[in-house]
């Protein structure tokens, strides 16, 4: 008799405009089974997870749940339905405690439509039995440590006013759920999962952590470039056959010429560099050199960067720009010593989205207003800029708005430049320009710290490797030693 998935997607395919998040892809999950999704950042899990649980629809292709089609209009629906989602971030009220949390949003209430404190506490201490937390009500969730307000956070995902969790879930999709926690902590939740399993609830986990994947797992889908590789039961899969089918199997060589930098003393030193939870990290940049900063989300690459620029506090360590100390949090002190930034997030803190071309690309040199116009015009003609000067940034395509936010920096002075992500969201032939800008500013003497997801544009980019897991630098690749494959087993550990 064959099994019958609880939910599945059936040649499910994802476009963002012009970009391809998935292909064609089949995944299916059953009861009382742990299917992990594994794949390097980029690959489509999170794509994936977002339309399972209705986040949006599929541009192609359809879901079933219990061999029936489905069609999610919204989150809620999916919620509604029986599929529940706990996202890598925790998104728990902090002054709120234990019970409050597991109920938020769908408190019980009286039929005068208030709270009811005393069904609240008692649904709160029935969810608390049925998956044997053994966590205070009452307490804060401020009050807990990072692996019990995980556990709550799963608990509220399974939560539900019927008798029983499974009358309310019936799937349970983990986004990276171990990210902040310790092997030890970790446990907490496994043994949380084995429990969820036995009463037939059907989990999706996704995480970098491989050792953990093939401990938990019964089923694995490998997914690259947005395309299913394989799906496989766990049964003699290894290690090093996950990393082989992330990342492709054959390993190509770096097609990029190595730079001849100059062998002066280093540009940037980076000496005993640590803030609450992050570090230390010791570094040296050498004129000309472009030196990448990888690692998997989570594990301090933009903490790093946001460290040597003085955007946040720093409990240790010091940073050496020509030879003369940085003063912590002041990135002002940095930027005049010659150094600029491109933030991973162009929105948030990399444009002043309401403003002009012109302003954005000159916002560096306001000591150069008087030929504001003279020098946004050359910038625009040397980054092929696709838009007028006076034209506001936030009319932009997305590739032309990060040409415009890498732009700022090109200025005469500039020693460093610390590059987060450089060309994420950005076509083809942005892509190619931006790197082609990279490229000629350390021809030209410019020492690059590039952090990227991308780890083809490292190897494409990079004359060493930095390798962070966990907030801690834990290896550098260089030469015949810098290989994708050994990027990946590095940041996975």
């Amino acid at each position: 008799m064959t099994r019958e998935p609880v939910l599945a997607a059936h040649g499910v395919s994802k476009s963002f405009g012009t970009t391809a998040a998935l292909s064609n892809v089949d995944f299916a999950c059953y009861p009382g089974e742990v299917h992990a999704l594994v794949g390097q950042n980029g690959a489509g899990k999170s794509t994936l997870m977002n339309l399972l649980a209705g986040v949006f629809a599929p541009s192609s292709g359809h879901l079933t749940l219990g061999g029936s089609r489905a069609t999610f209009r919204h989150p809620v629906e999916a919620r509604r339905a029986g599929i529940r989602v706990v996202y890598q971030t925790p998104d728990l009220v902090p002054h709120l405690n234990v019970a409050e949390n597991l109920f938020l949003g769908e408190e019980p209430a009286t039929r005068l439509g208030v709270l009811s404190q005393r069904r609240l506490y008692q649904d709160a201490a029935r969810i608390s039995s049925e998956l044997e937390l053994g966590l205070p009500l009452r307490a804060p969730v401020t009050s807990l440590s990072p692996s019990q307000q995980q556990l709550v956070t799963v608990a509220r995902a399974m939560a539900t006013r019927s008798d029983t969790i499974a009358a309310g879930a019936r799937v349970l999709i983990l986004d990276e759920p171990t990210a902040a926690l310790s092997p030890g902590e970790a446990g907490h939740l496994f043994r949380l999962i084995k429990r969820l399993k036995e009463r037939g609830t059907a989990i999706v986990y996704i995480s970098h952590r491989l050792e953990e994947v093939l401990d938990i797992a019964d089923t694995l889908s490998v997914l690259r470039d947005g395309r299913l590789v394989e799906t496989v039961p766990r049964e003699g899969v290894t290690r090093e056959r996950l990393i082989r089918q992330m990342t492709g199997g054959d390993i190509t060589e770096r097609s990029r010429r190595e730079h001849s930098h100059d062998k002066r003393p280093p540009l940037l030193r980076v000496r005993d560099l640590q803030a609450a939870c992050l570090g230390p990290f010791a570094l040296e940049l050498l004129p000309g050199e472009i030196l990448g900063v990888a690692g998997l989300v989570g594990s301090g690459r933009t903490e790093l960067l946001r460290l040597i620029f003085g955007a946040d506090r720093r409990s240790g360590g010091t940073v050496e720009l020509n030879g003369t100390a940085l003063p912590p949090r002041d990135p002002g002190a940095a930027i005049r010593a010659g150094m600029g930034y491109v933030t991973e997030d162009r929105q948030l803190d990399g444009l002043a989205p309401t403003l002009s071309v012109r302003t954005n690309l000159t916002m560096t040199r306001l000591r150069e207003l008087r030929a504001e116009r003279t020098i946004a015009d050359e910038l625009i003609a040397r980054l092929h800029v696709r838009g007028r000067a006076n034209q506001p940034v936030n009319e932009l395509s997305g590739g032309n708005q990060q040409k415009v936010t890498f732009g700022k920096w090109l200025k005469e002075g500039l020693r460093v430049l610390l590059v987060d992500e450089p060309t994420q969201g950005v076509d083809v032939g942005a892509k190619d320009e931006i790197h082609q800008q990279l490229l000629t500013l350390a021809k030209t003497g410019v020492g690059i710290l590039l952090v990227s997801s991308d780890f083809a544009e490292l190897l494409l980019l990079s004359d060493r490797v930095v390798v962070l897991r966990e907030g801690r630098q834990v290896r550098e690749l260089e030469g015949a030693g810098l290989s994708e494959e050994a990027i990946v087993t590095t940041a996975l550990g």
